[in-house]
């Protein structure tokens, strides 16, 4: 969150094959020992500077591309408390941008974009309006509620 905005984190990476800067999510491997949430933290903190704090498996490892190799994915959501300076390796060459969600369609448009973020963007997008309109729904609801309790303790006390 940025200004009670919940933002997402956009990487934009040089990669070679294409010869140009491709739009993703921050992104590693899993090294030998580690788990994926360890492997998120570390990510986060070369590509981003990130200090995190809760980190939270969203799905499980998924096939990239099975005809061609063992590559899976997996999506976490991690908490970043503050930014601080990348600690970038000397190939590469990373910069971000943070988004506020409600903009990432406008921010995504004519971009090049890793499968992953073309593919989950938009699925985050719609988690988090739905999670406002359940929170709104909530909200209302109690407000309903409230004014019901409120009426009947009226109605009780005229009845007297």
């Amino acid at each position: 969150m940025v200004d009670g905005e919940p933002c997402i984190i956009i990487t934009k990476e040089f990669r070679l094959p294409m010869n140009d800067y491709v739009y993703s999510f921050p992104a590693g491997i899993v090294e030998k020992g580690e788990t994926a949430e360890d492997s998120a933290r570390r990510e986060l903190k070369e590509e981003i500077g990130a200090t995190v704090g809760n980190v939270k498996v969203l799905s499980g490892a998924s096939l990239s591309s099975e005809g061609l190799t063992d590559e899976s994915t997996m999506i976490l959501e991690a908490e970043v408390l503050e930014l601080g300076e990348q600690d970038l390796q000397d190939e590469e060459d990373i910069s971000y941008e943070i988004v506020p969600i409600k903009n990432l369609d406008n921010f995504l448009k004519d971009k090049v974009c890793s499968i992953k973020l073309g593919i989950y963007a938009p699925i985050i997008k719609k988690n988090f309006e739905l999670k406002e309109q359940i929170n709104h729904l909530k909200a209302e609801n109690k407000r309903l509620r409230e004014q019901q309790s409120q009426t009947a303790k009226t109605t009780d006390t005229q009845d007297y």
